[in-house]
């Protein structure tokens, strides 16, 4: 029996079910997700940022076979990989059961049940634009297979993938400065994408995988085929293409939501080799283009400019991970991303190219070591960076999206010290320096310094309880910085008199400081078995935060002036509570995520427009073994949100799903769902669009 694991009598139910109605309020949430290795933990702290336990039950006879689907392993909290209820921090991971049953369209159908999560754009999938507690646009860094993506232009989103091609995201709440660097100040989106040894079987040396699925809103049909294998003992590959077509989709109130149709192949090569015991090579191509009719600013419903719109996106990665020793357990990264989008403007003669290409590298290295009555793990490392953004107007300058460049150099360091095998302690710093410059416009040079502090202490075998205190930055972007010309044009009814409202031009501010933020979070975690039925486990994380953000950057549209410019404007104190249950057995399975966030303008006293809904969504599901068969009812609700001063206030919605899922055999599965059950009409609160109405989804997929 692990020590970690506590095995509880099913005749304290009772009594453990009182205790989690009064703790969610009390404690912190942190759900990760990610990968194993190392030494194994007792108490799990007693290795700091070692590889997680085994399961001790693994080798159990069958009917002790536990439950290991919720067993779940993430490095990106702390560059270290643990299990995710161990992560003392508000973490939530989805594997590729949960990508698979959702049969996602987008990011955005994945992170519908994240707390403190929400995304901005409706349902026009190269419009959306994540937000963790209240926090959106480049204050959250999207990081793909290690390979930071960077893009951010205006009204065009950020989120270019297909879910296909994922096995897990892992979502950070909160600052990640110290060991993320800028970008990181509302948290960590990190997409990893399949590997050969993630599909093939025992035995084999080679295998494939089609899949095939279809929904009726909007007639969408998605097609992907996927290829691997392992011609030696210490080579792996993959190849995998989707093509994926669908037209415009409706609300729930029967109204066609126009230009929500995509046309796009997505595409994903990768090679695995093993170059000796302990180092491993990876090398990947991730491929994305989307060709579609879209508004000039897609996530409004504005319809007064359409583009015939290409969105192309490029990421190779050569990823290393080597192990020798206590002293050297090392990850890098080398990685080469291009974003480009395409726009001709339908009916008339303009074409706009928007790119940014990013080259970086990641290391970081953990040395494990004693020092006295501690144990410790060291992990440091470099970032550096470079962003080459390039627009152009008709095959000209584009003084909007001028061509400017940024390099940041990150150094970083992490101490996990553990003290008696129940109390860690984890200091983190960061430096960053970055320098940016323009064509024809004055360059700047700054830097930052993110420290953390972390504190956990395992009170029980089966409880965690923490405490955190964390500093986050984000740098001003290229164009925020740099980006002139005509904003919009003005209003002059009659020529020669003057214009009721006048050209409106960018206005360049070189000058705009860095946002940041300090963050104070405590939680816990609870880790349970044999609560209810045999084989049971219950998993608890939950959080409460005060978040302090310095020098918002906002983009301030002075009509009388004629201008747009960005300047720092805004203090702003953001807080809440998050709570995530799960629950699984061999014959039910359910959870319960929820947040309640709060935010206003330190100055003013007025609350911010960018703070989502507070929501809860409860999922339970019934598994029968002997049918093959799983099931599912989810229900989001989400309360009215009024709490703003300029925006436009959201009505509160009750949202129902149902899934199902069957697979009577390993090489086969089929997979139902519906969404919107009952055609609920309703718009989320950071999008200006409304979403999909009821959406009958069927996907099929077998692997040979």
């Amino acid at each position: 029996m692990s020590v970690r694991r506590l095995r509880r009598s099913s005749a304290l139910a009772p009594l453990l079910t009182l205790a989690i109605a009064f703790v969610p309020g009390a404690l912190v949430p942190a759900v990760a997700a990610a990968q194993s290795g190392g030494t194994a933990q007792s108490g799990g702290t007693a290795q700091p940022g070692g590889t997680p336990p085994a399961d001790p039950a693994a080798s159990s006879p069958a009917e002790e076979e536990p439950v290991i689907r919720l067993k779940r392993i993430t490095v990106t909290a702390t560059r270290t990989p643990r299990p995710a209820i161990e992560v003392p921090a508000a973490i939530t991971v989805i594997d590729e059961e949960e990508i698979l049953r959702r049969q996602a369209q987008s990011l955005d159908d994945l992170l519908r049940d994240v707390p403190g999560v929400e995304m901005a754009g409706g349902p026009r999938t190269t419009a959306e634009q994540p937000s963790i507690r209240g926090l959106g646009d480049e204050r959250i860094l999207i990081r793909l297979d290690g390979a930071r993506q960077n893009f951010q232009a205006g009204h065009k989103g950020r989120t270019f993938l297909d879910p296909s091609l994922l096995k897990q995201v892992d979502v950070l709440r909160g600052p990640a400065s110290a060991l993320y660097g800028s970008g990181a100040l509302g948290g960590v989106i990190a997409l990893t994408t399949k590997d050969p040894a993630d599909l093939l079987r025992d035995g084999d040396t080679a295998g494939g995988r089609a899949r095939l699925s279809w929904q009726d809103n909007g007639d969408e049909f998605v097609a992907s085929l996927t290829g691997y294998g392992a011609p030696s003992d210490t080579v792996g590959l993959l190849a995998s293409a989707t093509y994926r077509n669908s037209g415009d989709v409706d609300s729930g109130s029967d109204l066609t939501i126009p230009y929500t149709g995509d046309d796009l192949v997505s595409g994903l090569v990768k090679m695995d080799w093993a170059v000796q015991p302990g180092h491993r090579l990876r090398l990947s191509w991730q491929g994305y283009r989307n060709d579609q009719e879209l508004p000039s600013a897609p996530d409004t419903n504005d319809l007064s400019i359409l583009v015939d719109r290409i969105t192309r996106q490029d990421t190779a990665t050569l990823a290393y991970e080597g192990q020798s020793g206590p002293w050297f357990d090392m990850r890098g990264t080398v990685y080469w991303n291009r974003t480009k989008l395409d726009e001709d403007r339908i009916g008339q003669r303009r074409a706009d190219d928007t790119e940014l290409e990013t080259v970086g590298i990641d290391l970081a290295n953990t040395s494990r070591f004693t020092a006295g009555p501690a144990a410790v793990a060291l992990t440091y490392g470099i970032e550096a960076y470079r962003d080459e953004q390039r627009g152009t107007r008709d095959g000209g300058p584009r003084p909007q999206f001028p061509d400017a460049d940024s390099e940041v150099l990150g150094l970083f360091a992490q101490a996990e010290t553990v003290f008696a095998e129940r109390f860690t302690l984890t200091p983190a710093i960061r430096y960053d320096r970055f320098d940016q410059s323009a064509d024809g416009q004055e360059g700047r040079t700054d830097s930052e310094v993110s420290p953390s502090l972390r504190a956990a202490f395992d009170a029980t075998p089966w409880m965690t309880l923490y405490a955190s205190y964390a500093t986050a930055f984000r740098s001003p972007s290229l164009t925020e910085l740099y980006n002139s010309g005509l904003h919009f044009p003005g209003v002059c009814p009659i020529p020669g008199r003057p214009c009721i409202i006048p050209n409106n031009f960018f206005v360049p501010n070189p000058d705009l400081e860095p946002e940041s933020g300090a963050t104070v979070e405590i939680g816990g975690n609870l880790d349970f078995d044999d609560v209810f039925l045999a084989r049971d486990r219950l998993l608890l994380k939950a959080a409460l935060f005060r978040n302090d953000v310095d020098d918002f950057i906002e983009q301030a549209v002075l009509i009388s002036q004629g201008q747009t410019t960005r300047r720092n404007v805004q203090d702003a104190i953001i807080k809440g509570m998050e709570v995530e249950l799960t629950y699984d057995s061999p014959t039910w399975f359910g959870s319960v995520s929820g947040s309640l966030l709060r935010g206003e303008d330190d100055d003013t006293g007025l609350s911010l427009d960018s703070i989502p809904a507070d929501r809860l969504v409860l999922t339970a599901g019934r598994t029968l073994p002997e049918y093959d068969l799983s099931a599912g009812w989810r229900t989001t609700l989400a309360d009215e949100q009024d709490r703003v001063a300029t925006a436009e206030p959201t009505a509160g919605y009750v949202i129902h799903d149902l899934f199902v899922v069957w697979q009577p055999r390993e090489a086969l599965r089929l997979d139902l769902g519906i969404d919107n059950i009952f055609d609920k009409a309703y718009r989320r609160h950071l999008s200006s669009i409304p979403e999909r109405g009821r959406t009958f989804k069927v996907a099929a997929g077998v692997s040979f």
